[in-house]
């Protein structure tokens, strides 16, 4: 939703998160492999190949020392779409979103305000496909 406001290094690098966090929990699930695919199409990075998963700190510090607040809150808003697309909400995920709270020096109180809009975001989209396809038979 926001990823076009991010340069072309900080989409790459949002890119770089993205796939770790979705498989930290040592799966990679069918919805978070959607959601990812959607933010190359996003960032109109199709063809990226993720290429810094074993260099992840400095790419987390890139962006604490590199970016703005604005960009860092971008970061995490776009990541708990991935967080959140299978479901479930593992303990290694939540580690890594915490790290990166940090890390984005971003209080808990922001993160919470991020979470909330996002889950309130994600329950108007369903309902949204929800009355799209109510009485429709080729649903």
């Amino acid at each position: 939703m926001y990823l076009h406001l991010l340069e072309e290094n900080e989409k790459k690098d949002f890119l770089e998160l993205a796939y770790h966090l979705m498989g930290v929990d040592g799966i990679h699930q069918d919805e978070e492999v959607a959601i990812f695919e959607s933010y190359k199409h996003e960032c109109s990075l199709h063809k990226y190949v993720i290429s810094k998963q074993n260099d992840l700190e400095n790419v987390i510090n890139c962006f604490k020392t590199t970016s703005s607040l604005k960009t860092r809150k971008i970061i995490l808003i776009e990541l708990f779409g991935i967080l959140l697309a299978d479901g479930e909400v593992h303990e290694n995920e939540k580690t890594f979103i915490k790290h990166l709270t940090t890390s984005f020096e971003i209080t808990n109180e922001e993160l919470e305000k991020m979470n909330k809009w996002v889950l309130a975001m994600d329950h108007i989209v369903k309902l949204g496909y929800t009355i799209i396809n109510k009485g429709n038979d080729d649903v």
